[in-house]
């Protein structure tokens, strides 16, 4: 019996695969679990809706992914801190900071997502990482001025 199924199951695939069990363990375990469905017309119609829909979504998101590194990277963004003696700063460049600069351009971003290599102690440039998803990352530079 074809079954389409509706979670991860380690010993049989992955949610959306259409995969052959015997009856007894899809009308007994399967399905009173809500693990899997029939493979009928309508649901194998449903699941290819599904996985278009988000095939789609994958392509708009690469899209906006792309506009917004190249946005980051053409753009400069300046923090400014206070400075001691020999150009060291007091404290260090954060997340926050480079988020706060960012936003100044009108690019929302989650701080979470802003990967700064080593700590930021200096005035210069310095490079920066932007994690746009699991596994794509971008690299941009950041600023550090003087506050006056």
């Amino acid at each position: 019996m074809q079954v389409i199924l509706r979670t991860n199951i380690k010993s049989l695939g992955k949610m959306g695969d259409l995969v052959e069990v015997s009856v007894g363990y899809a009308r007994n375990f399967l399905f009173p679990q809500k693990l899997a469905v029939e493979a009928n017309e309508l649901n194998l119609q449903e699941l290819e809706s599904k996985k278009e829909r988000k095939r789609l979504q994958v392509e708009k998101q690469k899209k906006d992914i792309g506009i917004l590194a190249q946005t980051l990277i053409d753009k400069e963004f300046v923090i400014r801190k206070k400075v001691g003696e020999k150009g060291k700063l007091f404290g260090s460049v954060t997340n926050k900071d480079i988020q706060d600069a960012i936003k100044e351009k009108g690019i929302g971003l989650e701080k979470r997502s802003i990967i700064i290599p080593e700590p930021i102690k200096t005035l210069g440039e310095h490079p920066v990482n932007l994690r746009l998803s699991a596994n794509e990352t971008i690299r941009f530079k950041i600023i550090v001025v003087a506050e006056k």
